[in-house]
């Protein structure tokens, strides 16, 4: 007899304070406005998905690692 045991995702959460804190520094230091969307659509998910990650801004956008 076999038995598997299945492990759900944890689901991540994100502190609010840290997403305005974040949101304020790309709207400080990424200088085009089509860049933000890097953060909500990119950044986001990675944080969401990942429990450990780097976040590096630059004045072009931003990415998670």
């Amino acid at each position: 007899m076999s038995t598997s045991v299945f492990k759900e995702k944890a689901v991540q959460t994100i502190n609010p304070e840290l997403i305005h804190r974040m949101e304020e520094i790309v709207q400080q230091f990424v200088v085009q406005s089509k860049f933000h969307s890097d953060f909500y659509v990119n950044d986001m998910k990675a944080m969401e998905s990942c429990s450990t990650f780097a976040w590096y801004v630059y004045d072009c956008g931003s990415s998670t690692c």
